[in-house]
C-alpha cells in the first residue's frame, strides 16, 4: 500500500536534484551571454526564464526513464579478501604519508589503487537492493534538512568570503553588465585578482535572485542557499547509494554524513563541505559530484538520452558553480567513459560519444578560462604552492587525523562498493588522481602556473559517499570475516575519538555554534558597519585583518585599502605601482598592531584616500601618534577597534 507512495516521493526527490541542477547549468548558459554580448544583470534573467521554459516544455516530452541495467553479469558484487587486501596496502600507504612522505607515499598509494582495479573486475553475482520504504525516505529528509541546520548553525569565517560575497552583493546592487573587473579596492578600476573566476555564475546568481526578491543577497548566500545545497548534497548521496544498490541506502547516507561532521581542521574535505557551504566550490564538492557520478554510471551501463543529457548538463554546472569544475568534471565523466569500454569490453560510439558531449562545455571554459588569465594578469603562479605528492595529497584530504581516515577511504573504500560500474569508474578516478598528483605532472603543474589548482582533482572523488557505500558493503559479510571487519572498524573509529575529542561538530576550536546569521563574528561585523558609516561615502576605509576582510560584504561603495594580502600581493605584480600595493600592504601591518615605521605610516595615510581607520586595541602607539599627525581624530572604541576619522 506504501510502496505507491514511497516510489512517487522517490522519483519527486530524484527530479528534483535534477531540476536545481539544471537551473544552475542555464543559469551559467544566461551568465556566459550575457558577459559575451555585455547584457544586463535583469536581461541575462530574462534569458534565464526563457531558457528555463523551453527546457521545461523540451523536457515533458522527453522519453521514459532510464531502464535499469540488466542482473547477472552485468551487475556484480565483490568477495572479501580483495577489497581487504587494498586495504591493507593502502593503510601502508597512509603511514608512508604520515611518517615518511615524499614518493614512498605515491608508489604504494598507485600499487593499492591498481591492485584493487584488477580485484573489482572479479564476476560474483549480487541480489538487487531492497525496494526504498516510505520511512527510510522520511529518515532521509529529515537527515537532510538536519545537515541544513548544522551548516546554518555552524560559523566558521574565512577570507575567500571577501570575494564571493563582494562579488553578489555587486551584482545585486548594480543593475547594469556583471562585474568583470576588480570591486574589492575600487569599482573595476583594477584588473580583477581572479579572472578565471568571471566564468563561475553562482555568485552572480545569489545577486540576481536577491535583487529580485526582498531577500538581501548576503543572507541568501549563508542562510538559504548554503543550507539549501547542503540538503540537496546528503539526498544526492542517497541517490547515489541507491544507484550503487547499496543494501540499505540510508545506513551510507548516514555514514556520508557522519563523515563529513566529524571535523578536527580547517583544511581538507570538510572544509568545504560543512565549513564553506555557502561558497559554489562546497556545492560543487558535496552535491554536484555525487549527483553527476550517479548519471555517469547509469550512463556507462545504458546510453540513456536522460544521462546523456543530464551529464552535460552537469558540465555546465560545474564550471558555474566554480572555475575547478572545469576539470573535475571532465575527471568524472572520464572515468566513466573508460568504465563504459572495460563493461562491453568495446568502444560503444554512443556510450563514448555521449560523455565528449557531456565535457565540450566545461573544456571549453578553461580554455577561455586559461586564456584570461594570461591575457589579463600576465603574472604566473608559478613556484607559490607545494608541488611534492605528499603535500598536494594532503591539501585536499586534510590534516591530522582527518587525513588518516580521508585517505584510506579514498585509497581503499571505493574498492567495497558493491556495483561494478561505479567501483571502477571511482577507482579509475582515483588512479588518475595519483597520476596527476605523481612527481612529474606535480612539478609541471608548479611551472605551467596551476600548481595552486592541482590538489582540487581530488574532488572528483565522492569521499563521503565512497565511505557510506563502504560501510554499507562490510554489512554484508556475515559470519567471523564479516565480526573481523566490523571489530577493525569500530576500533579504528573509537580510537579516532579518543584522541582527539574535540572532533565532534562544533567542538572543534575552528567552529563556532551560534543563532543562525551571516558567516561573520558579529562585534567584527559590527565593526566593519561602524567603520563604513564613519566614511560616509567620503573614500575609502582602512582597518585591521580581520575587520577588513569583512568591509567588502558590508559596502561596495566603501572599499578597505587592504583586504587580503594575498589579493592585495598579487594585484601589485599585476597593475605594479597604479596600485600602491606597499602602502595598503604597510598600513594594514600598522593597524593590525605590527611595528611599521612611523615614516611609512604617516606616508601611507597620505598616498590613500583613507577617511576612516580601524586599529587594533592593542596597536602601538606610534600608530595613533601618526594617525593623529595625519587629522584623524578618535571616534570611540570597542572590544575590536579604536575608531578613527577625518
Amino acid at each position: 500500500m506504501h510502496r505507491p507512495n514511497a516510489s512517487a516521493l522517490t522519483h519527486a526527490i530524484d527530479i528534483t536534484l535534477d531540476v536545481a541542477v539544471g537551473a544552475i547549468a542555464i543559469w551559467t548558459v544566461s551568465y556566459h551571454l550575457a558577459l559575451i554580448f555585455h547584457l544586463s544583470r535583469d536581461l541575462a534573467m530574462a534569458l534565464f526564464v526563457v531558457f528555463g521554459v523551453i527546457a521545461v516544455v523540451v523536457w515533458r516530452q522527453r522519453a521514459a526513464p532510464d531502464t535499469p541495467a540488466a542482473d547477472g553479469d552485468v551487475e556484480t558484487g565483490i568477495g572479501l579478501v580483495g577489497p581487504l587486501i587494498v586495504a591493507g596496502i593502502a593503510l601502508v600507504a597512509v603511514a608512508l604519508n604520515h611518517f615518511v612522505g615524499g614518493p614512498a607515499f605515491w608508489i604504494v598509494a598507485v600499487v593499492a589503487v591498481v591492485a584493487g582495479l584488477i580485484t573489482a573486475v572479479r564476476p560474483k553475482s549480487w541480489p538487487e537492493a531492497p525496494g526504498v520504504r516510505l520511512l527510510e525516505i522520511v529518515a532521509v529528509i529529515v537527515l537532510a534538512i538536519a545537515f541544513a541546520f548544522a551548516i546554518a548553525v555552524v560559523r566558521a569565517p574565512n577570507g575567500d568570503d571577501a570575494y564571493y560575497v563582494n562579488r553578489a552583493l555587486y551584482v545585486q546592487q548594480h543593475d547594469g553588465p556583471f562585474p568583470t573587473k576588480d570591486t574589492l579596492y575600487a569599482n573595476q578600476r583594477y584588473p580583477t585578482t581572479q579572472p578565471v573566476d568571471n566564468l563561475a555564475s553562482y555568485e552572480a546568481m545569489v545577486g540576481s535572485i536577491a535583487a529580485a526578491i526582498p531577500i538581501d543577497a548576503r543572507t541568501l548566500y549563508y542562510l538559504v542557499l548554503g543550507p539549501l545545497f547542503g540538503a540537496l548534497g546528503v539526498l544526492a548521496v542517497w541517490r547515489l547509494a541507491r544507484g550503487a544498490r547499496a543494501r540499505s541506502a540510508l545506513f551510507a547516507t548516514i555514514v556520508a554524513v557522519a563523515f563529513v561532521l566529524l571535523q578536527t581542521n580547517v583544511r581538507g574535505w570538510t572544509d568545504f563541505a560543512l565549513r564553506r557551504a555557502a561558497e559554489g566550490k562546497a556545492v560543487l564538492l558535496f552535491f554536484l559530484v555525487a549527483w553527476l557520478w550517479t548519471h555517469v554510471a547509469n550512463h556507462a551501463k545504458t546510453a540513456s538520452r536522460s544521462s546523456l543529457v543530464c551529464m552535460t548538463l552537469g558540465g555546465i554546472a560545474a564550471i558555474g558553480l566554480t572555475s575547478t569544475g572545469a576539470f573535475v568534471a571532465p575527471l568524472v565523466v572520464g572515468a566513466g567513459a573508460l568504465t563504459a569500454v572495460y563493461e562491453d569490453r568495446r568502444v560503444d560510439v554512443r556510450k563514448i560519444g555521449g560523455n565528449v558531449i557531456a565535457v565540450v562545455y566545461p573544456l571549453l571554459a578553461l580554455v577561455v578560462g586559461e586564456f584570461a588569465v594570461r591575457t589579463v594578469s600576465h603574472v604566473g603562479i608559478k613556484g607559490t604552492f607545494p608541488t611534492g605528492v605528499a603535500a598536494t595529497w594532503s591539501q585536499s584530504m586534510g590534516a591530522g587525523r582527518i587525513l588518516l581516515v580521508s585517505s584510506l577511504v579514498a585509497l581503499a573504500g571505493w574498492a567495497f562498493i558493491n556495483d561494478r560500474t561505479i567501483r571502477i569508474g571511482v577507482g579509475v578516478a582515483v588512479l588518475a588522481v595519483l597520476v596527476l598528483f605523481s612527481p612529474v605532472f606535480a612539478r609541471l603543474a608548479g611551472t605551467v602556473g596551476v600548481g595552486s589548482v592541482l590538489w582540487r582533482f581530488a574532488w572528483a572523488i565522492p569521499v563521503p559517499a565512497v565511505a557510506g557505500l563502504a560501510a554499507d558493503s562490510m554489512r554484508r559479510f556475515g559470519g567471523v570475516r564479516g565480526l573481523a571487519v566490523c571489530l577493525v572498524v569500530t576500533v579504528l573509529a573509537l580510537g579516532i575519538l579518543a584522541s582527539q575529542p574535540r572532533a565532534v561538530l562544533g567542538a572543534s576550536p575552528a567552529n563556532q555554534i551560534a543563532a543562525p546569521s551571516w558567516d561573520v563574528e558579529p562585534l567584527v561585523l559590527h565593526a566593519a558597519e561602524r567603520l563604513v558609516r564613519l566614511a560616509d561615502h567620503r573614500g575609502d576605509v582602512a582597518a585591521s585583518r580581520r575587520v577588513a576582510d569583512v568591509v567588502p560584504q558590508v559596502s561596495t561603495t566603501t572599499h578597505a585599502a587592504d583586504v587580503r594580502i594575498q589579493y592585495t600581493k598579487l594585484l601589485m605584480r599585476m597593475t605594479g605601482t597604479k596600485f600602491d600595493g606597499a602602502p595598503r600592504l604597510a598600513l594594514g601591518r600598522a593597524l593590525d598592531g605590527q611595528y611599521v615605521a612611523p615614516a611609512a605610516i604617516t606616508s601611507a595615510l597620505r598616498t590613500l584616500d583613507v577617511v576612516a581607520a580601524c586599529s587594533d586595541p592593542n596597536a602601538p602607539t606610534a600608530v595613533a601618534d601618526a594617525l593623529r599627525a595625519s587629522g584623524f581624530r578618535t571616534a570611540g572604541a570597542d572590544k575590536i577597534c579604536v575608531f578613527w576619522s577625518r
